[in-house]
């Protein structure tokens, strides 16, 4: 994926109550991990945007338990979840 300037694209994953967080922006790459109870409420707010549409998908051989990819403003807003092919 090409990406745009002021887009942030993640991956987030879920496994044995943990969270892994990966984005990429402008060429760079940061990751994140921690307790699923301690997400931060921006992440929080997407992922049960992606839970009441069906975008986060639950993995049938694990691990991961389930993932989801999506595109953030700059303000961390979220603007698209992208599908897994």
């Amino acid at each position: 994926m090409m990406q745009q300037p002021n887009i942030r694209e993640y991956r987030y994953e879920e496994r044995c109550g943990m969270y892994h967080l990966k984005c990429w922006q402008d060429g760079n790459e940061a990751s994140w991990r921690g307790e699923i109870a301690a997400r931060p409420d921006w992440l929080e707010r997407i992922l049960t945007t992606a839970v009441v549409g069906g975008h986060l998908k639950k993995v049938n051989a694990p691990p991961p338990d389930a993932i989801v990819w999506f595109t953030t403003d700059l303000d961390n807003n979220l603007l698209t979840f992208l599908e897994l092919t």
